[in-house]
């Protein structure tokens, strides 16, 4: 039971580092409704991996526009 707990918990975090993130693009398009909310706490794993992978190809996309 406790291992639930620490992995709901991680979720919630997930998300609410995701919910910082769009309060700082200010970008109210991105956010999440309840059930996608819902969904990222059951699978943070895979979304955090996705997110990484995400987050540097635009940085490196970015520089090499430049």
């Amino acid at each position: 039971m406790t291992g639930f707990l620490i992995y709901f918990a991680i979720g919630t975090a997930v998300n609410l580092l995701y919910d910082l993130l769009v309060d700082g693009l200010k970008r109210e398009e991105l956010r999440f409704n309840m059930r996608e909310r819902a969904f990222v706490a059951l699978i943070w794993p895979i979304y955090l991996v996705a997110f990484v992978i995400n987050f540097f190809v635009q940085i490196f996309k970015k520089n090499k526009d430049d």
